[in-house]
């Protein structure tokens, strides 16, 4: 039987990872999704409650330049 603290972690990354790969990828840094201005609220207050009051702006900036270095520059533009 799991423990309450592995319980919590199912809808944590239940939240998490479509949150910043919708949100934070898609949404801010690549803007290869326009979401409703509504669900970008929405989100985005998830998101921040999640990654600890990550700033989206600074969070898209650092993808991008880690697209600059890294070996996938051409295949994510």
């Amino acid at each position: 039987m799991l423990s309450a603290w592995l319980w919590s972690l199912i809808p944590t990354f239940a939240l998490a990872v479509p949150t910043t790969t919708v949100y934070l990828h898609r949404t801010v840094t690549h803007r290869a999704l326009v979401l409703h201005p509504l669900v970008g609220m929405v989100v985005q207050a998830g998101e921040l409650d999640l990654d600890g009051a990550v700033d989206p702006a600074v969070w898209a900036a650092v993808h991008r330049k880690h697209h600059r270095t890294a070996s996938d520059e051409e295949a994510c533009r």
